[in-house]
């Protein structure tokens, strides 16, 4: 199936991006979960705190979503970059149909775990973890999976703020592949395994 995104931009005006295989599989799943949709990723702001400071325009995690998917369609449609179209093969054996379907759903991957305020937020979230291990125990106690787990620990440990939000991505997919009503169990694990094996083992 395909889907197709739009957003509207000053200087680019109406854009329009398709969603193949994997990246639309990737937005249909997101869509489900409240914490990661569509509707979410327009409510929050992109410059969180920071927009106060800078005195600036409104712009949301959405548009900013929207501006890597048109560069990467961009890419592989108008500048026919080289590579775009092959397929990408995970650590573990499974197949992702091209790069740029594989660009598209960390596009998508990486606005999961953004907290509303975003890296203001996530920058005291992530001083309350280093400072009380209390909390820290507890954050990591959440985590089911030791892949996720081992992950968070080196965050914490190297108190990196650039990727604290990928924790938390980790930990919704997570949370809804264990919830006992969920029925595509094997959709969300495969989007766990783009986010581990081809990010958070490179990050």
């Amino acid at each position: 199936m395909t889907s197709k995104l739009r957003h509207s931009f000053p200087l680019l005006g109406q854009i329009e991006v398709p969603l193949h295989v994997e990246s639309d599989r990737t937005y249909r799943l997101l869509e489900r979960f409240t914490s990661a949709s569509v509707a979410h990723l327009q409510q929050l702001d992109h410059l969180g705190e920071l927009r106060g400071v800078l005195r600036c325009g409104l712009h949301s995690r959405y548009e900013y979503l929207m501006l890597q998917l048109y560069f990467i369609h961009y890419f592989k449609q108008t500048a026919k970059a080289f590579g775009f179209s092959s397929g990408v093969f995970l650590p573990s054996g499974q197949q992702v149909s091209s790069c740029e379907e594989l660009l598209k759903s960390w596009a998508f991957l990486e606005e999961v775990g953004h907290l509303k305020g975003t890296y203001e937020a996530e920058r005291f979230l992530l001083g309350v973890l280093t400072s009380n291990s209390t909390s820290a125990d507890f954050f990591l106690s959440a985590f089911k999976d030791k892949r996720g787990a081992d992950f968070a620990k080196q965050v914490l440990a190297r108190e990196d703020l650039w990727s604290l939000h990928r924790c938390i991505a980790w930990l919704v997919l997570e949370h809804h592949r264990d919830n006992k009503l969920t029925d595509n169990k094997e959709d969300i694990e495969f989007l766990i395994e783009i986010l581990f094996r081809t990010y958070i083992t490179r990050c």
